[in-house]
């Protein structure tokens, strides 16, 4: 059996989450939007896309096509504060900001379950195992960053005088 497998569509009902740099954001109104879509048909039975008996909707594929393009915005984000552009990045730091990406989501998505689960800590007073994976998310995730540089980079700058050379080249062609 195949869990990512889902009968449910792609795309939930033509919505769309607004797409920015605010990944958590995105997350959340995401989970927001297809929580708000009818669950149950006139018989009582689930419907087709449901994320009612998802639970924490870890294999939605409805969830993970809204979130994506908030990852691709926050990867493209990392990546202009690193000063890369798309050939700048050599192969392991896009493996990096991906995977910061992905830590991050992770760890986003895990918030999201204490919080529906009534926090950190159960009514018998025993602190969910839920909270122990957000930590180590949290450590992933600080990571990645760490790897990667917490600091701004400035892009790289070629040197001004071939940079003029070269357009008067070009005007010259035309």
């Amino acid at each position: 059996m195949d869990l990512y497998a889902s009968e449910a569509p792609a795309e939930p009902v033509n919505e769309r989450v607004p797409v920015g740099p605010d990944l958590a954001g995105s997350f959340r109104e995401a989970r927001a939007l297809l929580r708000s879509q009818r669950q149950r048909g006139d018989d009582g039975r689930f419907v087709a896309g449901n994320t009612e008996a998802a639970g924490p909707m870890t294999y939605s594929e409805q969830l993970w096509a809204l979130v994506e393009p908030a990852c691709r915005e926050t990867a493209a984000s990392v990546r202009r504060d690193l000063g890369l552009d798309g050939d700048d990045a050599s192969e392991i730091q896009r493996g990096l900001i991906e995977n910061y990406v992905e830590a991050r989501l992770l760890r986003e998505s895990l918030w999201a379950q204490l919080v529906d689960r009534g926090g950190p800590v159960t009514a018998k007073g025993n602190s969910r195992r839920v909270l122990d994976a957000y930590w180590k998310a949290s450590d992933r995730e600080r990571d990645r960053a760490q790897l990667l540089g917490l600091a701004r980079r400035q892009k790289r700058v070629e040197d001004p005088i071939e940079g003029v050379r070269r357009a008067v080249e070009e005007a010259n062609r035309r």
